[in-house]
């Protein structure tokens, strides 16, 4: 962790409490000032909230500061580089990100990498892992797309997303890993679906968004009111600012794929044509 802050090739961290003490003891120690660093993300535990703050302000004067309760309530943040060498330790070297609704299953644990049938072959991108089994004694990559990643308290890897599944619109390609957990941060959001809709001028991003049980906007006071939270929501990072478009409903189309993702193309089609029809153009 020490050694990438000091490479200046983190952009955004998200760290313990205990990791924030030892890396401004660090740089204390060294006078060391990392200005390669945009986006902190500081925990917000009682009593300790301002002095880590200031303590990132002084070692981290061109971050911007944001306070998170938890690791769950933070989009996906590249953090440092692994490689096979480091991979077998236990502390410092982390992928951090949120949780997505339905995802439970653990990819592995820092511990066991080397010794379980699952290892972890890493790509020289910061955030990005991929996933490899051994298959009699040679390993080979079982997807060609990165995965988003979380390692959680208890040091065990829990999977994010694809980087692979992104929504091609008219002024980027937007993650789906990137930008639904913003959204499913609110209260009243069960799951967010990233789509694209086409309109005259070009292809838009869109969110499917199904609310949970008897929280339903109803009328268009309400609907307005929670399209406004949301785009609160998504304003405060750059995955997600220029998503402007919202579809409330109770519960999602059914519209998968054979894998069991879902069927964007399907679900852009079905609400552009909805769109189209409220006159959101």
């Amino acid at each position: 962790m020490i050694s990438a802050i000091e490479d200046l090739e983190v952009s955004r961290l998200t760290l313990s409490v205990r990791d924030w003490e030892a890396i401004f003891d660090y740089c204390e120690k060294r006078s060391i000032r990392c200005l390669g660093v945009e986006r902190v993300f500081v925990p917000e535990v009682s009593g300790r909230a301002r002095e880590l703050v200031s303590g990132v302000r002084r070692f981290f004067p061109l971050a911007k500061v944001y306070s998170v309760f938890g690791t769950s309530s933070v989009p996906v943040a590249a953090v440092v580089r692994l490689d096979s060498e480091n991979l077998k330790s236990e502390n410092g070297y982390l992928y951090l990100g949120t949780f997505l609704p339905g995802v439970e299953k653990k990819i592995v644990s820092p511990h066991l990498a080397s010794a379980g049938t699952t290892s972890l072959r890493l790509e020289d991108r910061i955030g990005e892992l991929f996933l490899a089994r051994s298959n009699e004694g040679d390993s080979h990559v079982c997807s060609e797309t990165g995965y988003f990643a979380l390692v959680d308290d208890l040091g065990e890897f829990w999977l994010c997303g694809r980087t692979g599944d992104g929504i091609n619109a008219s002024f980027g390609t937007f993650v789906p890993a990137r930008c639904e957990p913003v959204f499913e941060r609110h209260a009243k959001v069960s799951r967010a679906i990233l789509i694209s809709l086409k309109s005259k001028v070009g292809v838009r991003p869109a969110v499917v968004v199904e609310v949970l049980p008897r929280m339903m906007p109803r009328g268009a006071q309400e609907e307005s009111k929670l399209r406004a939270e949301l785009l609160q929501f998504g304003a405060e990072f750059e995955d997600t600012k220029l998503i402007l478009y919202f579809f409330f409903t109770e519960r999602l189309p059914d519209l998968r794929r054979d894998d069991g993702e879902w069927n964007r193309t399907a679900l852009s089609r079905r609400f552009t044509r909805l769109a189209w029809l409220k006159a959101f153009f």
